[in-house]
């Protein structure tokens, strides 16, 4: 309620202008984040708890699913 709107009403209001959910936009931006970490050299493990995810497979999961590459098969596309 710290933007006078309660949750579902931010959302809302924030999927209309962005064009998506407000925990979509924010995943992105870790993955994002996570890439370059990867990119970087720092290990799976760190890039994970870097960027907030819980445990090595949930971020693996969930960085497939935005990039169509496991974090690893990621990193060698690069090179």
């Amino acid at each position: 309620v710290l933007a006078g709107l309660s949750e579902s009403r931010f959302s809302a209001v924030f999927c209309k202008a962005i064009g998506v959910s407000p925990m979509h936009y924010f995943n992105e931006l870790r993955l994002s984040q996570a890439q370059r970490l990867l990119l970087a050299r720092e290990s799976v493990k760190e890039t994970a708890l870097k960027t907030g995810f819980g445990s090595v497979s949930f971020f693996c999961r969930k960085f497939k699913l935005y990039t169509g590459k496991t974090p690893g098969a990621f990193v060698e596309e690069q090179i």
